[in-house]
């Protein structure tokens, strides 16, 4: 399980890096093969002038929270351009389904030959909105999701594995990648566990170094 797990590591920069550490976290990311990068916005366009032609993915980070609908595309728009293979869109669970009906009629357009993951807080997610997050998915014609855990560190971090479990098992039909990022070896491996068996295209575990 720890090859796989090693085989699935991607990398997570911390946002405002100084140039120097993204030029170091280029080199880590080339030098261990790993296959994508996950960097906030404006970390991009430097990024790719290390990562071009590496195959490595690039990945932006979107706060979808508080920016309305033609903002957040046009801020996608430009990352695009500055070399980003796809964006990661973190939104509440609560604003997903009213998000995805306003973005899904400018998705094709804006992604076309790109990525678009969905990053949700598994913390938010439980039985009573698993349809709608799937639905959500399904409207934004998502690639795939990014899941993060806003309780690992708080009282609640018993809950992680029923949480996890049962957000997989209603993804069982879906056929979009998982990706993770939880700051947390413990976290990965628990995820692991769970996944080992069921067939997904894609699953990257995200970590900061």
């Amino acid at each position: 399980m720890i090859d796989e797990i090693k085989n699935s590591l991607a990398f997570w920069c911390p946002k405002g890096l100084e140039a120097g550490d993204l030029a170091k976290a280029a080199d880590v990311i080339v030098r261990e093969s790993m296959p994508a990068v996950s960097a906030d916005v404006s970390d991009i366009k430097m990024l790719w002038v290390w990562l071009e032609n590496s195959g490595v993915e690039i990945m932006a980070r979107v706060c979808a929270e508080k920016e309305d609908v033609a903002d957040i595309a046009l801020g996608i728009s430009k990352v695009f351009k500055c070399g980003a293979s796809g964006a990661q869109i973190f939104i509440g669970v609560v604003r997903l389904g009213g998000f995805a009906k306003e973005f899904a009629p400018i998705r094709s357009d804006l992604f076309f030959n790109k990525k678009l993951f969905v990053g949700l807080d598994l913390a938010e997610l439980g039985a009573e909105n698993y349809a709608e997050v799937l639905g959500a998915l399904e409207t934004l014609g998502a690639n795939g999701v990014v899941l993060t855990y806003s309780c690992a560190n708080g009282k609640k971090a018993d809950m992680f594995v029923g949480k996890l479990y049962g957000f997989i098992e209603s993804l069982r039909d879906w056929v979009g990648e998982l990706h993770f990022y939880f700051g947390q070896n413990e976290r990965i491996l628990q995820s692991a566990r769970l996944l080992s068996g069921r067939l997904k295209p894609v699953v990257r575990f995200f970590v900061c170094r």
